[in-house]
């Protein structure tokens, strides 16, 4: 029985044994760090037990051997136990089958998803390529720039990543962006449907006019690393084919040159202060008392004095974040703070808490 094999389980590294004996039994694949033989010492043990009388030596031995013995069991009963609880944890609640022990530790190791090949966007006219660009200072006949869409979409990015702060006026500056890019959006479109009947009423007198376009439209690439610049690039593509169309009511006669260019300039004035806006949003979130702001803030009874202080101040300034927004009823569209399950506990206090800063306060024209 010498080359009985026992698995080692664990490491005795983790606790300490000072062997009451030194003349125990040693093996090379013993479960313990210092060889101590299981096997060896339980014949031992067995040949002790049946003897009436036990020398001091012997008892030493019977009681190293217990000690030994349910410090094992414990350890085999651990494995077993976590075991089970990890095939309950990948169990198939539809299926029948139960997934491998050796399948089910892969699931953790699955990597975040990425994208294989470049994105584009593809854009007809000048004016929505000067969108994506922007116009810096330098080159503006009047010396003011302004952002351009990948600038737009970083002030975005900016915001959508601190949303994990759990700061409520990072959240608020955040929706009040996504509505102020729908409205505008929603307008473009109407704007585009409007064109495009002036379009089907000369089809209808048998006037059938395509859309203008470009024979090399300019690809430009985009590597936004957040949702919202794909919807960026949405409202950019219908202000392109806003241009084209106005362009091709113009080349129809429908329209006059003036007011082609009245058209496309009022347009253009719309998306420029939309992005400024979104930048200027930005730009107020990274104030140092701003950002350090939490919606832990607003239980009065953990907040620090200096944090109070702090958040009584902001609130005079800015005014406070609507109800909705603070207790989390009302979220960005997209938002990094579901991640973190610690936030829903201060959420539920703020809705069982009635707090002097709760309640709508009229917004500042910081926001507007």
């Amino acid at each position: 029985m010498d080359g009985k094999k026992i698995p080692v389980i664990f490491n005795t590294g983790e606790v300490t044994f000072v062997p009451s004996i030194e003349s125990f039994h040693r093996s090379g694949n013993s479960a313990f760090a210092d060889g101590y033989d299981m096997y060896k010492e339980s014949v031992e043990v067995n040949a002790i037990n049946l003897k009436t009388k036990r020398t001091d030596a012997e008892l030493m031995r019977l009681k190293e051997y217990e000690e030994r013995y349910k410090l094992l069991m414990s350890r085999i009963g651990f494995k077993l136990k976590m075991t089970k609880k990890k095939r309950e944890k990948y169990k198939l609640d539809d299926f029948e089958v139960i997934v491998k022990d050796v399948e089910a530790p892969s699931l953790p190791r699955f990597s975040a998803l990425e994208s294989s090949g470049q994105d584009t966007i593809e854009l007809h006219t000048r004016e929505a390529g000067r969108l994506f660009i922007g116009l810096p200072r330098n080159e503006s006949s009047k010396g003011v720039g302004f952002p351009g869409m990948k600038a737009t979409s970083n002030s975005f990015r900016t915001m959508f990543l601190r949303t994990h702060d759990d700061n409520p006026y990072v959240d608020f500056s955040l929706i009040q962006s996504e509505m102020d890019l729908n409205n505008l959006h929603r307008m473009i479109k109407q704007e585009n449907a409007n064109l495009v009947n002036r379009l089907k009423n000369n089809a209808k007198d048998g006037l059938n006019v395509n859309i203008l376009e470009n024979k090399q439209p300019i690809k430009f690439t985009v590597s936004f690393k957040n949702p919202y610049g794909f919807l960026l690039s949405r409202l950019l593509l219908d202000f392109d084919r806003f241009a084209r169309l106005v362009y091709t009511l113009e080349n129809c006669s429908v329209f006059s040159q003036i007011d082609s260019k009245y058209r496309l300039q009022n347009m253009r004035k719309e998306v420029v202060g939309f992005y400024n806006k979104v930048f200027d949003r930005k730009h107020t979130i990274l104030h140092e008392s701003i950002e350090s702001i939490r919606r832990s803030d607003w239980l009065s009874e953990d907040i620090k004095p200096e944090r109070k202080a702090n958040l009584e101040q902001v609130v005079s300034v800015m005014g406070t974040v609507p109800t909705e927004v603070l207790i989390c009823e009302i979220e960005p569209k997209h938002t990094r703070r579901r991640k973190y399950s610690y936030t829903s506990d201060v959420v539920e206090q703020l809705k069982s808490q009635n707090n002097k800063y709760l309640g709508i306060v009229e917004e500042s024209d910081v926001w507007k």
